[in-house]
């Protein structure tokens, strides 16, 4: 009996433990999948700038992409205060902030996730 209790206590703990990247950046894969117990909390990932959209409904719209290997899910966009973010496109960086689950701005742009009120280092 207390084996069997043992089994159910670890495979919570590591399933709770797993919900946590070991360092505390995720892969961005990884924020697609956990989007649901992510939603509302501060994220921190890694990766490269692919492409900028600034000045977009008050925002910059920063563009992340990383090595995650799952199709459609290596990249995703971080928004900032404009003239915030203080990177260009190639470069290599570490982007914080609050993620949003099944985020829907009209006119047809719906986004799994987004990324808000965002910073970024190099």
């Amino acid at each position: 009996m207390k084996f069997k209790f043992l089994v159910a206590f670890l495979a919570f703990v590591l399933g709770t433990a797993s919900l946590v990247a070991a360092d505390g950046v995720y892969k961005i894969e990884e924020l697609y999948a956990k989007s649901t117990a992510l939603n509302g909390k501060n994220i921190v990932a890694k990766g490269e700038v692919v492409k900028i959209s600034s000045g977009i409904m008050g925002k910059d719209w920063i563009h992340i992409q990383d090595s995650s290997t799952t199709p459609k899910k290596n990249k995703v966009i971080f928004t900032a205060k404009i003239g915030s973010a203080n990177v260009e496109v190639g470069d290599k960086v570490t982007a914080r902030g609050t993620l949003k689950e099944k985020v829907d701005i009209g006119a047809g742009y719906f986004y799994d996730i987004l990324i808000e009120k965002s910073s970024f280092s190099k």
